[in-house]
């Protein structure tokens, strides 16, 4: 199985060569390991696969950046596990137009860092062929951007200090003049 790019902003392609007739199970879940995305449930003939994926859930949502689980399991027809992978994956849509995670009424952003990112998770950064790169750790201080048509792009310096706790972070965006 390979996947490529990984971190994305777009879209992801889920590569796959199966030597028999499989039963694939290919799903996405997020932090809290809540199921977001079934991609494939079902039987496949010996061959190569290609799956692409959005970065929208069940219902189509586009989902927040940030990082989730991918579970690939192909089964033989009889039912025995043949292959079982969990793979990191990271949204980034720092360059995206996306709505906010809530909106408050003074319009400011609040992300919920803990409810979206897994901060010490390993990403295997790959490029668009599917080949390894490098490493990447979501650190506990970054910068963050947040762009929106019509408004100013802001930026804020993040540390989180406790990630036991639900720690956030308003950003409140100027409308453009």
């Amino acid at each position: 199985m390979r996947l490529a790019p990984n971190p994305f902003a777009s879209v992801c392609t889920i590569n796959y060569d199966l030597i028999q007739q499989s039963q694939v199970s290919l799903t996405i879940r997020n932090p809290q390991g809540n199921l977001v995305k079934t991609l494939e449930d079902e039987l496949h003939s010996p061959g190569y696969h290609r799956i692409s994926w959005d970065g929208r859930n069940n219902s189509g949502a586009k989902l927040c950046g940030g990082v989730y689980q991918m579970q690939f399991t192909v089964s033989s027809l009889t039912g025995n596990t043949l292959y079982d992978k969990i793979v990191n994956l990271l949204i980034n849509d720092s360059a995206s137009t996306f709505e906010p995670v809530v909106c408050t009424t003074a319009g400011a952003y609040q992300i919920s860092y803990k409810n979206y990112f897994q901060f010490g998770a390993l990403i295997q950064v790959v490029n668009d062929l599917g080949y390894p790169t490098e490493d990447y750790f979501i650190p506990q201080d970054f910068t963050m951007y947040v762009k929106k048509p019509g408004y100013l792009t802001s930026t804020k310096h993040v540390s989180i200090a406790d990630l036991g706790s639900n720690q956030q972070e308003d950003i409140v965006l100027q409308i453009a003049k």
